[in-house]
């Protein structure tokens, strides 16, 4: 072959080579380019998984342990609650609150949860949280920053409070967090402002004026559909607001204070409103309550200038104190689907003359609370059939009160001789306290008919059971005469202190089988200051008798006591102090204890009839028979208070008998020392 066929064969060769190197290196380059892309992109899963570590596993497994959290008992779907963020654990001041707990989603910060907590500079709420607690990141003062959930439903009041995240919001605009309308700026409600639902609003003639500043809620940014808790609390500029149709509820404190709030626009789409929604509103004399609203909350009118409300008939709910102090309200009807009255709704309703039941609200009415018609002005009531307690103060302080209606009720037994009774069977502390013209506790039938008199307080025999703390009627009522059944064992404490127009007391006793039954112990204080009783007749069943239970009933004369049938062994301290017109007492021959002033300051006891005849066992306090005789003006006593004593000696175990117990106002008699006179009347005994 020639020569230069060979360089061309070799170059040929060569250049062939080279295509085919050239060729693998780029695919080996194109291989390396892929495999750094997968590479690239490995590294950046691992960094996005590494980050999802880090920012939610990793920080609710260590922001866990500054959390104190409650559960909930639905095992179904079970949820936790942070209660309380530790102080003293060193939390972080970045803070991401955990998205769930031992399994469970973390849905609700607390009340008060992160109160106080100063070191906190930002938080994050992760979206499993729903609701935020009233005063939940209050006094957080370096907490600039929060990262909200976006499924937040309820925020409560004073979340933010005194927070520089709440400090920092403009005060001429509208915040909503979620869906929740949660601040209206302060300088938006400025003296005489009227807030509207959109300009379309038809302002109310009194408000067309240069005087008043028109405020609107309706806004393209936002899609609210609820208000948080306590939107204008305490905004003493708004003086009319037009509820938005879209609010279903008035929630909790929303017009709290605002003292100048004269009128509002309630929608037909409100159907409840929250805890003292109007409460302090002392402008507000007219609303209108629409057939759509079926709950009211607690305090939700308290202390507003309305004068008149008409709630449906549909309502199902009314909270306690929702009308409490509601001074121009002079009637109600009580709706006549609800069954109870809940305790204060018209506690100092002072003008409060008339109360009625609407449809078949007296039947089904079952309960009162406490105070729900102190300090009223009502005259007369009717107390429901199927009501079974007359509640603590129920009419404590209505000076106007002379007539209440109770029902006689019945005790039934069935077959087995379990009982069953319909009635009063109850009456708490103060239920009557000052009530100064209460005159009649009338009962009725079955058919609403009267079966007792008038000017009587007549006890129901359903009832068993006085508050032992008393003061029923206390306090200087009118009180005159009072019939306390047999099924009474004992008086309330002080349960007609100072009633100082009754007269006559009858304590009814009654055979049971083969028992007597009636009253067994006059409590504490009982009849104290009852100054107008002159006579007083205690059946054979009392046994006890406490402290100062007849003191400074200055009038009574005459008080028959238990005879020997009777438990009754002591006269306690101060049983019959300063009943200083008591001329005689008999006692059985039980009676064998008397306490310090058991008969003090007695200036007409003639005499005290003891028959005790196990003198050993005597006990005479000291004090229990002094200033029983006024001194007359040639320096003698006028009478003699002998008391039947066999001679004791000195003090034993069995027997006390107290230096000091009798003083000169009265001059004792020993046995042996006196007898009976024709009178009846115990005098010295004349020697012969």
């Amino acid at each position: 072959m020639p020569e230069i066929d060979k360089f061309q064969l070799m170059e040929v060769k060569t250049k062939k080579q080279q295509e085919e190197f050239l060729k693998m290196q780029k695919n080996k380059k194109r291989n390396y380019i892929v495999g750094f892309s997968i590479l690239g992109v490995v590294i950046i899963l691992l960094t996005v998984i590494y980050s999802l570590a880090v920012n939610v596993w990793l920080v609710n497994l260590s922001n866990m342990q500054y959390v104190e959290y409650s559960y909930s008992a639905n095992v179904e779907n079970p949820t936790a609650t942070i209660t309380r963020l530790k102080p003293e654990s060193g939390y972080p001041s970045n803070f991401t609150i955990p998205s769930e707990v031992n399994g469970m989603p973390v849905t609700t910060i607390n009340a008060s949860a992160f109160d106080g907590c100063e070191r906190l500079t930002s938080v994050t709420i992760p979206d499993s949280v729903t609701s935020i607690g009233e005063y939940a990141f209050a006094n957080c003062s370096n907490l600039a920053t929060i990262n909200f959930s976006k499924n937040i439903t309820s925020l409560g009041i004073g979340a933010f409070y005194n927070t520089p995240f709440l400090n920092n919001l403009p005060g001429d605009d509208i915040t909503v967090i979620s869906s929740i309308l949660f601040k209206i700026g302060e300088n938006m409600i400025t003296e005489n402002t009227v807030v509207l639902n959109s300009e379309e609003s038809t302002i109310p003639a009194k408000y067309q004026n240069d005087n008043y500043n028109i405020v609107y809620l309706d806004t393209d940014e936002y899609d609210i559909s609820v208000w948080s808790d306590g939107l204008f609390a305490n905004m003493e500029g708004l003086v009319y607001i037009e509820i938005p149709s879209y609010l279903k509820d008035i929630p909790t404190n929303t017009f709290n204070g605002c003292i100048n709030l004269e009128g509002v626009n309630l929608p037909d789409s409100v159907t409840s409103i929250g805890n003292s929604a109007f409460n302090g509103c002392t402008s507000l004399i007219d609303i209108e309550i629409g057939e759509s609203v079926v709950s009211i909350g607690d305090y939700s009118f308290a202390n507003t200038g309305v004068s008149k409300i008409d709630l449906p008939v549909s309502m199902v709910n009314i909270g306690s104190h929702a009308f409490e102090g509601c001074t121009r309200i002079e009637e109600f009807v009580w709706p006549g689907n609800l069954s109870s009255i809940p305790s204060h709704i018209f506690n100092n309703c002072t003008n409060l003359k008339s109360f009625s039941f609407d449809g078949n609200g007296f039947e089904t009415t079952r309960s009162i609370g406490q105070y729900a018609f102190a300090n009223t002005a009502i005259e007369s009531f009717d107390i429901p059939k199927n009501v079974s307690v007359i509640s603590a103060n129920l009419f404590a302080g209505n000076s106007a009160l002379e007539t209440v209606r109770m029902y006689e009720g019945k005790v039934t037994y069935d077959k087995h001789g379990l009982s069953t009774t319909t009635g009063i069977v109850r009456i708490d502390v103060g239920a009557f306290d000052k009530c100064t013209n209460l005159k009649s506790i009338i009962l009725y039938d079955d058919n609403y008919n009267n079966v007792t008199n008038a000017n009587v307080i007549t006890i129901p025999s359903t009832v068993s059971n006085l508050a032992s703390n008393g003061s029923i009627f206390a306090d200087d009522t009118s009180i005159t005469s009072v019939f306390i059944p047999y099924t009474i064992k004992e008086t309330a404490y002080q349960m007609f202190s100072n009633n100082t127009s009754l007269k006559n007391v009858t304590f009814e006793t009654r055979r049971v089988g083969i028992n007597i039954e009636g009253i067994e112990s006059i409590s504490y204080r009982s009849f104290y200051n009852c100054t107008s009783i002159e006579e007083l007749v205690l059946p054979n069943t009392v046994d006890e008798i406490e402290d100062s239970a007849f003191e400074n009933m200055t009038s009574l004369k005459t008080i028959v006591m238990p005879d020997s049938t009777s438990e009754l062994t002591a006269i306690n301290v101060r049983t019959f102090y300063n009943c200083e017109s008591l001329q005689s007492l008999n006692l059985s021959e039980n009676v064998y204890i008397f306490r310090e002033y058991s008969f003090h300051h007695n200036y007409n006891l003639e005499y005290v009839y003891i028959p005790y005849n196990v003198s050993n066992r005597i006990t005479l306090d000291r004090y229990a028979f002094t200033q029983c005789r006024p001194q007359n003006a040639d320096g003698t006593y006028s009478s003699r208070m002998p008391i039947y004593l066999e001679v004791v000696e000195e003090d034993t175990s069995s027997t006390r008998v107290q230096n000091g117990w009798y003083d000169d106002s009265c001059v004792v008699y020993f046995l042996g020392e006196w007898e009976f006179g024709s009178d009846g009347k115990p005098v010295p005994l004349v020697e012969k």
